[in-house]
């Protein structure tokens, strides 16, 4: 179940659909970076919508994708479930609608970088160096032509983007975020996490009634911890915003 926003500040449940797949295939470019190509089918509608909403808006009109994304990525972390040193670039451009179905445009560009503080451990392991502080930032924008569905905007808000905010917040097909995070040891296993995320998606033509027409920083900050396990660092967050308050619940760093 998920939750829509209009502009007026109401909200509507509906549960999303998508049936499909993607195909992946990638090689090393160089040392640290590599190109992909991604071939995705995905067929979208939105059922049990509320029922004080028309079903017959174009919101919830089916529709279906059929893309080829290209990417390139630069990877030079030096750990890459818990980064402490290092940079992350990738560029991903998608088009959608030469096989028919939807037919838009995305291009995305997300670049981390992480920056450690204090002695550095005589040991190289893992488990002596996440005992360092980091000071770790991400960059991410992305912007869309054409005319896609309401499913394949840029979704802004909750536990992977903006936390403070509720998921899926704040819909666009633009989007600019910016994301900082104080990462301190608090245990062998336990780290400690300070937090503000700004940023917004918006514009297109769902915005008038659904999102923002232009930009507009909406900002959240909090606190966090993350557990360190076999699969990676088991995450809480409880961040505020300007709407509220919001505990968030992941896996793996947010970047």
């Amino acid at each position: 179940m998920r939750e829509a926003f209009k502009s007026d500040g109401d909200s509507f449940l509906y549960d999303e659909r998508r049936e499909g797949g993607l195909l992946t295939l990638s090689r090393p470019l160089g040392d640290y970076s590599r190109g992909f190509v991604t071939v995705r089918r995905d067929d979208l509608r939105v059922e049990d919508i509320d029922d004080d909403v028309d079903p017959n808006d174009v919101l919830f009109s089916d529709q279906s994708v059929r893309s080829l994304a290209l990417g390139v990525v630069s990877d030079t972390r030096d750990i890459a479930k818990n980064p402490t040193k290092g940079s992350r670039l990738s560029f991903v451009t998608e088009t959608a609608g030469m096989a028919g179905g939807a037919s838009f445009d995305k291009y995305i560009v997300d670049l981390r970088r992480y920056i450690s503080f204090g002695p550095r451990p005589k040991e190289e392991e893992i488990a002596a160096l996440l005992q360092r502080k980091v000071l770790a930032f991400r960059l991410l924008v992305g912007t869309t032509t054409g005319d896609p569905p309401f499913l394949e905007q840029f979704l802004l808000g909750g536990v992977d983007t903006l936390r403070g905010y509720s998921p899926d917040r704040f819909p666009g097909e633009k989007q600019a975020l910016l994301n900082f995070e104080y990462r301190f040891p608090l245990s062998d296993t336990l780290q400690g996490v300070l937090f503000v995320d700004t940023g917004d998606a918006w514009g297109g033509s769902f915005a008038e009634q659904y999102g923002d027409t232009s930009f507009k920083a909406h900002t959240g900050y909090g606190v966090g911890i993350r557990l360190q396990s076999p699969i990676g660092p088991l995450r809480l967050d409880y961040g505020t915003g300007s709407e509220g308050s919001e505990v968030h619940f992941g896996m793996g760093h947010m970047f």
